[in-house]
């Protein structure tokens, strides 16, 4: 058999008959024979690898290394890798990065990295909206403005009379969402 002939059998491509392919992916599994990744890759002019962007400013809290192994583990099961790639302001370098798609979490206001990786043709899901109101491959959005107002009405059930709102400015969309509920529980009251 040729090398295109075990090629196509293993990948399942190709004009092969059912029994060749049997055939084939049976003396594969007889010796041990796995397919490289690298090579798959090479034919599919596909990196393997999803990029995540975590902002700069909070690479410490445990909420996004929980994402983070998170991710990481999601990819693995698909057969992808991860590549954590730190939030910059250069468009150029983000651009650069060999990955076949880009997680970009918590996008601020005017992102250059959201701004870069659509320029090269990189899609896009993000962690949040973006606050550009942008769509891209997809995103996953939590309910901030229905959060904060469970946790504001759950202080002052507890008896606070005096609520204040310590938050980072308003550049993310739940950043925005929070201030405006806090605003809107404050006229409220």
């Amino acid at each position: 058999m040729s090398v295109t002939t075990v090629s196509a059998a293993l990948s399942g491509s190709g004009r092969l008959g059912a029994q060749t392919r049997q055939r084939v992916a049976a003396v594969a599994a007889d010796l041990g024979y796995s397919p490289s990744p690298s090579a798959r890759h090479l034919r599919t002019a596909r990196t393997g690898t999803i990029g995540l962007c975590l902002p700069d400013q909070v690479l410490a809290l445990e909420y996004y290394m929980q994402l983070a192994f998170g991710a990481a583990e999601a990819a693995m099961a698909q057969g992808l890798s991860l590549t954590l790639v730190p939030a910059q302001s250069s468009r150029k370098p983000l651009a650069a990065i060999p990955v076949d798609g880009m997680i970009v979490v918590d996008p601020v206001q005017d992102d250059q990295n959201i701004a870069a990786l659509v320029d090269a043709g990189i899609p896009i899901v993000s962690c949040e909206e973006d606050p550009a109101g942008t769509l891209h491959s997809g995103a996953v959005v939590g309910d901030h403005r229905n959060g904060a107002k469970a946790l504001l009405d759950h202080l002052v059930d507890q008896g606070a009379g005096s609520i204040a709102l310590i938050a980072p400015p308003p550049t993310s969309s739940w950043s925005a969402a929070v201030r405006t509920e806090y605003q809107h529980f404050c006229r409220a009251r």
